[in-house]
Parts: structure tokens; C-alpha cells; sequence
């Protein structure tokens, strides 16, 4: 139970690191909330409509113009780093539908940055400049 409170944190915590904290940090668990209802959305555990509710949500009240440049090798590297990281997965904390989240172990592979990547390409809510 206590893990599904990192929702958001993991992507957000490597935004932070890879981007030396120009990102405040409830701005960038808003951010990682986005991007892990993505994955969610990718890997077939989120309805689109729920993503996209609430994508526009995030991206109304949250977005950010960021200073830090960052991209989807960087923000995979970070997560290697983070504590509930091991032996290459992490735990991230994803959507399944409004008001429920689970964990879900997850590789930190090719799957998971060419994820990332097109969440950045596509769907990113912060302006980079």
C-alpha cells in the first residue's frame, strides 16, 4: 500500500536528477504522474480517454517551462539509480483507471525508453528551451 504513493515520483525523481533540480518537485511528480499514465496507456493498462482526461489536466494546471534539457536515455539512466531499482526493473506505480493504481515491476529496457521517448516526442507537457 505504501508503494502506490510513489505515484508519479519515479519519473519525476529521474526529471529532477537529470535536469539538477531546475524542476520543482511537485511540479515534476505532476510530470512523472503524466508520463507513467502513458506507459500505462501504451502497455494496454489505461484507457486512452482516461489518459487523455487527464493528460489535459496535468498539462493545464502543471506545465512548465524547463530550463534542463532532458531525454528519454537520460531519464532511464537516472531511474537505474533510484532506490527501488534493482537488478534492472523498478517498481513503477501505474494507472489502471481512475482511483486505481498498482505497482507493476518493470524492466528498464528498450520497451520502457522507447516509451519515454515518444511520451517526449508527443506528448511531453513541459515547453523545453
Amino acid at each position: 500500500m505504501r508503494r502506490i504513493l510513489n505515484y508519479g515520483h519515479t519519473f519525476g525523481h529521474a526529471l529532477e536528477a537529470v535536469t539538477n533540480n531546475a524542476v520543482p518537485h511537485g511540479i515534476a511528480v505532476a510530470w512523472g504522474l503524466d508520463v507513467a499514465n502513458f506507459v500505462a496507456w501504451r502497455r494496454g493498462l489505461l484507457a486512452r480517454a482516461v489518459y487523455d482526461e487527464v493528460h489535459a489536466f496535468v498539462a493545464e494546471r502543471f506545465a512548465f517551462r524547463s530550463a534542463g534539457a532532458y531525454d528519454a536515455a537520460s531519464l532511464i539512466s537516472a531511474m537505474r539509480r533510484d532506490k527501488k531499482a534493482s537488478a534492472g526493473s523498478v517498481a513503477l506505480i501505474l494507472a489502471h483507471a481512475l482511483g486505481d493504481v498498482r505497482v507493476v515491476p518493470a524492466p528498464l529496457d528498450a520497451q520502457l525508453e522507447a516509451d519515454v521517448a515518444r511520451y517526449l516526442g508527443a506528448e511531453d507537457v513541459f515547453y523545453r528551451g
